[in-house]
């Protein structure tokens, strides 16, 4: 593991203004608010791990259960964190605790552009099964990604 690195749920709203900081830097307009998030960590199935370095939250993704399927619905590492492995650890770390469950697929809608997060997610063994058009309130495509996991 990377030195000083933790991978953890979150563990209070406190935590969400790191989060809210990355979602800014990572999606631009696209991002998720405030309100947005402590919507979704109260959601009932909603989950959320975080990467810590020292004291702050350098990266996050962010989750949902459906009895043995799961959806991720957001996954950023800070912009200046980048590049260096912590991305491809914390999704290692999420897809560790997936198997250990009764989870049996993980879906993902991911930009087509997102070179990085494609890399991390075929190299985990996720294929594409579809395109979802004008997805994103920009306009872009999604590629839908799906990995099977058990049974």
């Amino acid at each position: 593991m990377l030195s000083g690195v933790e991978v953890r749920p979150l563990h209070d709203e406190a935590e969400l203004s790191f989060i809210v900081g990355i979602e800014r830097e990572v999606f631009g307009e696209l991002a998720w608010t405030q309100d947005m998030l402590i919507k979704e960590y109260e959601s009932p199935g909603s989950q959320i791990m975080v990467l810590r370095y020292g004291d702050r939250v350098i990266g996050y993704l962010i989750f949902r259960k459906f009895i043995d399927e799961v959806e991720v619905l957001r996954f950023a590492v800070s912009p200046n964190y980048q590049g260096r492995g912590y991305g491809r650890l914390l999704f290692k770390k999420f897809l560790e605790e997936m198997k250990k469950s009764e989870i049996k697929n993980i879906y993902l809608e991911v930009s087509p552009t997102n070179f990085r997060a494609i890399r991390i997610y075929e190299s985990e063994g996720f294929k594409k099964i579809g395109r979802r058009k004008n997805y994103y309130s920009n306009g872009e495509d999604a590629l839908v990604l799906n990995l099977k996991i058990g049974g």
